[in-house]
């Protein structure tokens, strides 16, 4: 604490003040901070001094001026504390003060425009009477705070007892919480199984399932482009005329099934109708019953088939050609 003898002042910086009510020769370096000095006729009204800042917290602030002022009998008052700094800061503006280029109003603005000056609040006063200490005055002591940071109060945790948490993809019930830890109970044991884990590795786990069922940011399709309208104004309608459609061995019905399939993404990618040549090759699809062999990767005799079927059709197309050898059969 530093201690700042007044009459009837406060001055800024100083953790405790004594009010004086009556006026006497009482100031002394060793407690009041009052530099004895020798005031020859030409002194100034006021003496300024740079000195370390016993409060301060970074290197911004470790030097502030002192305003002194002389007074009769060679003594000088501390008044106003004109600036808080940097040393660099404080000796420039001490030489500005002491040649008259600024005046003690003008460093309080520089001051004041790099910060607000911290106004210090009594929380506790104390009176000595003058007449139980043999002094012709009464002595009042008050303890200043300068804006100590308030203690900030510890989160509130975001769970209680008797929540149902997952931990681990089980669920689990609060049944105590603790300085130290959380315990645990499974609700869907008959026989109550706790389980303990300290506060720190309960929130990691709480956090860390929170973000393993965090939702997938949704996935934007591409907007589907209308697709041209196919022409079909020179349609006309097929009628199947060949009385043996359909006949034929596993091999030839396999290619007959293939020519069909190659003619319809000819016209597809096209976007236009079947001729009637194409029509008529169209119908001689009788689909993969009994053709089992072609999409079996054993059979040697239909190695062919079976690489031209796999390279033909997509994933989807194969896996729903190959069910359909147990109940798709061509019937005339």
């Amino acid at each position: 604490m530093v201690f700042l003898i007044q009459e009837q002042r406060k001055s800024v910086g100083y953790a405790c003040t004594f009010s004086i009510t009556e006026k006497v020769n009482f100031f002394s370096p060793c407690l009041t901070g009052e530099h004895d000095v020798q005031k020859p006729e030409d002194e100034p009204e006021y003496l300024y001094q740079m000195e370390a800042n016993p409060r301060s917290g970074s290197a911004n602030d470790r030097f502030f001026l002192q305003a002194y002022e002389n007074v009769e009998n060679g003594r000088a008052i501390p008044r106003d504390v004109l600036f808080v700094g940097t040393a660099e800061q404080c000796r420039e503006l001490l030489g500005r003060l002491e040649n008259g280029e600024l005046t003690q109003e003008q460093v309080k603005r520089i001051s004041a425009q790099g910060q607000e000056p911290e106004k210090p609040t009594a929380s506790e006063t104390t009176i000595y009477p003058g007449e139980k200490n043999n002094l012709p005055y009464d002595v009042v002591v008050e303890k200043l705070h300068f804006g100590e940071p308030e203690k900030a109060e510890p989160e509130k945790p975001d769970y209680k007892v008797g929540d149902i948490v997952t931990i681990e993809g089980m669920e689990f019930m609060i049944e105590d919480i603790s300085d130290l830890e959380v315990q645990l109970r499974d609700p869907a044991l008959f026989y109550p199984v706790f389980r303990a884990e300290s506060r720190e590795n309960f929130e990691r786990l709480l956090a860390k399932e929170a973000e393993n069922t965090l939702p997938e940011p949704e996935k934007k399709s591409p907007a589907k482009q209308a697709e041209p309208k196919i022409d079909k104004s020179g349609a006309v309608n097929f009628h199947i005329t060949d009385d043996d459609l359909g006949i034929g061995g596993a091999k030839e019905k396999f290619r007959r099934n293939v020519e069909a399939i190659r003619t319809l993404e000819a016209i597809e990618s096209e976007n236009r109708i079947a001729t009637p040549e194409e029509q008529k090759i169209l119908s001689q699809y009788v689909g993969w019953g009994g053709l089992a062999d072609a999409f079996d990767e054993s059979k040697s005799a239909w190695a062919g088939e079976y690489q031209e079927l796999k390279s033909l059709l997509s994933e989807t197309e194969y896996a729903s050609a190959r069910e359909s050898t147990l109940n798709a059969h061509y019937t005339s």
